[in-house]
């Protein structure tokens, strides 16, 4: 799987990369020097930080699992894009701009 990068305000700041369901939101070291390190500014789950806590991986996953829809929404892009409905990193590059609406900075 190839990562997907993230964007804010049209600059990279990170990428999630690793499998379907086992991804990691890995800062730019780029984006820890323009926002700061430990910046909360995608939100207080992701702070940026050189190496990620192992203690944090779930919160971090599951500010991205929760920009998707759920239930029966989730089963129907899933099923359209052929993709598992727990394939994050995949649904999120079909439809991430799409379905980030809460966050209009942020692009995937």
């Amino acid at each position: 799987m190839t990562d997907l990068v993230v964007e804010l305000y049209e600059t990279r700041v990170g990428t999630l990369t690793g499998s379907r369901q086992d991804f990691e939101f890995v800062p730019a070291p780029s984006a820890i020097e323009t926002f700061g390190l430990d910046s909360t500014i995608l939100s207080l789950a992701i702070p940026f930080a050189v190496v990620p806590t192992r203690s944090g991986k779930g919160r971090r996953q599951n500010f991205f699992r929760e920009l998707l829809p759920e239930g029966r929404m989730l089963s129907r892009l899933a099923q359209e894009a052929g993709l598992a409905e727990r394939d994050t990193i995949g649904l999120l590059r079909r439809y991430g701009r799409g379905v980030v609406p809460r966050l209009p900075h942020v692009h995937l």
